[in-house]
């Protein structure tokens, strides 16, 4: 799956999303900027450049003012000196845009991190159609996190923890751009695609002209009606409709049904940020009622193994899919029957119900304190944000959980990244 667990519990995702640090930047539906640049050696920020002493302020709050020996400018960019900015203007003007402290006070090691970020010091970069470097954070990765920008790093993995604890991918560079304010370019051409977030700030103008005509573009969602009132009313030349057929995995962001489309990214964005894949096949046929030629769902004992998602007892399905979404999206296989036998009040032959802490659950934590201290010891995200089939499986093979030699829920069949 794209995600740590497979869709969070897809729209209810949305709700348990904790807010952005303060600190980053944010860039206000408007278009405005406003920015508060933390060093992460806690000294205070500047609001002026050019100042060629450095103010500390100390744990008791006094601050203390020393001369910086070094002439402002004059030193390397790529390693933390006691002089304001660096030898490359360019380079300096980019880190000083982000962080005034380095442009007021000194180039410590956070300046140092932002010129990586701003494409310095030997940073791996990509280049956009007119040769501009590209920070790498604005570039999907195979490994986790951006550590060239902390701040912003921070920002996407409050919001979405996948991409500092498994990899850096396309969905969380569109986080970066979209909820973090991350200068990646793209233009009015970034508009062109529906999103599963409001507004569209690469273009603000763009973005104003749109939400002056919807608002629902900049309070909700950026879907494929707000492209559509993009192309048509606000000059943006940009087809208003996704990829290929909607029941199909099309290798691109939405499909060509606009209904569909928006539909489906309402309830999973990664189908209209990234790529429309298996999932929001499944998700157009069982949430958004189109026949994509699928398995029917809800029939079939909810004791047997069915082709189709849910069961013929919509209570038990009900509970199981609040439980594990993917039991109402994939095939009703084992994993949905031991979870319905488990949790949900229902005897079938042969199925005992699991221990506790066997099965994943949208809630944090679980009932048998034991396991759930050990997991959680060394796995934080079992007890903060959800206890799911990562932390059933460390429970045993970490925490000597005895599931019978099971694991996880169900649902899984189908599940793409």
């Amino acid at each position: 799956m794209r995600r740590r667990s497979r869709l969070l519990g897809l729209s209810l995702a949305a709700l348990l999303l904790p807010a952005c640090p303060d600190e980053v930047s944010q860039l206000e539906p408007t278009g405005s900027e406003s920015s508060t640049s933390v060093a992460s050696t806690g000294l205070a920020t500047a609001t002026s450049q050019g100042s060629t002493s450095s103010g500390v302020v100390d744990d008791t709050g006094t601050s203390s003012s020393s001369s910086a020996g070094d002439t402002a400018g004059s030193q390397d960019c790529c390693a933390p000196h006691d002089a304001v900015g660096c030898e490359d203007p360019d380079l300096t003007t980019c880190v000083c845009n982000e962080i005034a402290f380095c442009c007021a006070f000194e180039w410590d090691e956070t300046c140092v991190e932002q010129a990586l970020a701003c494409g310095g010091c030997g940073a791996q970069t990509t280049t956009d159609t007119t040769g501009a470097p590209e920070p790498v954070c604005c570039s999907a990765s195979d490994q986790p996190g951006c550590a060239e920008d902390p701040a912003l790093e921070g920002c996407v993995c409050g919001l979405d923890a996948f991409c500092c604890d498994q990899q850096w991918d396309d969905q969380c560079v569109q986080t970066a751009i979209r909820q973090c304010a991350a200068e990646c370019g793209g233009g009015a051409d970034a508009c062109c695609v529906p999103s599963g977030s409001p507004g569209c700030p690469e273009d603000p103008m763009l973005e104003g002209c749109v939400c002056a005509i919807d608002p629902f573009c900049c309070d909700e969602q950026w879907d494929g009606q707000c492209v559509e009132i993009a192309n048509d009313d606000c000059n943006a030349e940009c087809t208003p409709v996704g990829g290929g057929d909607c029941c199909m995995a099309n290798g691109s962001p939405g499909c060509d049904d606009m209904m569909v489309q928006d539909c489906v990214c309402a309830i999973d964005g990664y189908c209209c940020d990234t790529d429309w894949d298996g999932i929001c096949v499944n998700e157009a046929q069982y949430e958004c009622m189109i026949d994509c030629g699928l398995p029917p769902a809800n029939e079939g004992d909810c004791c047997v193994e069915t082709p189709g998602p849910g069961c013929d007892d919509p209570v038990v399905t009900d509970c199981t899919c609040m439980l594990d979404d993917g039991c109402c999206l994939f095939p009703w296989d084992a994993g949905c029957v031991q979870l319905a036998v488990t949790t949900c009040g229902i005897t079938c032959p042969g199925v005992d119900p699991l221990p506790p802490c066997c099965l994943p659950q949208m809630a944090p934590g679980c009932i048998d304190m034991p396991v759930q201290d050990c997991v959680c010891a060394f796995d934080p995200f079992c007890c903060d944000t959800q206890w799911d089939d990562i932390c059933v499986d460390e429970a045993q093979m970490d925490c000597m959980l005895d599931c019978g030699g099971g694991g996880g829920g169900g649902g899984t069949g189908g599940s793409t990244t």
